[in-house]
């Protein structure tokens, strides 16, 4: 059986307020975040915020608005 996780792999410091409150799941690796994106979370965001994001085949493309604006709102962008 296979598996396909989408995440955000960024150095810390993070945001932890922010991951709490997106209800966005977190790991922690030495200096590392691993924020995993889920479709339907991404999709409920999506509806509440307005922000797009696109899934094609079942895997995220990574280039739309909702998942950068997460990362700003999580300080992995400047």
């Amino acid at each position: 059986m296979g598996h396909n996780t989408s995440a955000l792999i960024g150095r810390m410091p993070i945001n932890i307020e922010k991951i709490k409150f997106y209800g966005l799941a977190v790991a922690f690796e030495d200096d590392f975040a691993i924020i995993f994106l889920d479709e339907d979370h991404l999709f409920q965001w999506y509806l509440k915020l307005n922000l797009d994001y696109v899934s094609d085949n079942e895997n995220l493309r990574f280039g739309d608005e909702l998942v950068h604006f997460f990362a700003k709102e999580i300080e992995l962008e400047d």
